[in-house]
C-alpha cells in the first residue's frame, strides 16, 4: 500500500518530527498530530535493571555464569545474596545504561516519532478515502 510519499517527503517529514516545527502549508503532520506518545528519556528504574539481570541468570544458569567468569558457583550465589546485581543495577542506571531482555528491540526515539507520523498520515489518508476499508 503507497500513499504517494516520495523519499524527500519522508525526509522532511523526520527533519520536523526532529525540529517539532510545523509545516502544515504542505500538508505534513505536526508533533502535535502525531500518535500521543511520552517521548522523555524515561527514568531508569534500577530495580527493574536488577529484575532483568538476575531473570537472565536464571536463564543462562549460575553454572554457566560462574564458568564464564571464572568464578565458583558458590561465589554467584554469595552475590546474589549480598546484593551485588542489586549494586550493578544501581551502577547502571546512575550512568544511564538500560538493561533490556534479549527479545527487546530498541530504536531511537526520533526513529520512533518519524514512524509514528508516517503511521498517522498513513491512517488519515485511509480515512479520507471514498471507499474506506472500514476501519470505522
Amino acid at each position: 500500500m503507497s500513499y504517494g510519499l516520495t523519499c524527500i517527503q519522508i525526509q522532511q517529514m523526520h527533519y520536523q518530527a526532529k525540529r517539532h516545527q510545523p509545516n502544515n502549508h504542505r500538508g505534513y503532520l505536526t508533533m502535535e498530530n502525531a500518535i500521543a506518545r511520552k517521548l522523555d528519556p524515561p527514568e531508569i528504574n534500577p530495580i527493574e535493571i536488577e529484575s532483568v539481570l538476575l531473570n537472565r541468570l536464571a536463564s543462562v544458569g549460575q553454572k554457566s555464569y560462574a564458568e564464564h567468569m571464572g568464578i565458583s558457583e558458590s561465589t554467584v550465589s554469595r552475590r546474589k545474596a549480598e546484593g551485588y546485581f542489586c549494586n550493578m543495577a544501581k551502577e547502571l542506571a546512575f550512568l544511564g545504561i538500560q538493561a533490556a531482555p534479549p527479545e527487546a528491540v530498541l530504536v531511537s526515539r526520533n526513529y520512533l516519532t518519524a514512524v509514528e507520523i508516517l503511521a498517522d498520515a498513513g491512517l488519515k489518508a485511509e480515512r479520507a478515502r471514498p471507499d474506506a476499508l472500514g476501519w470505522d
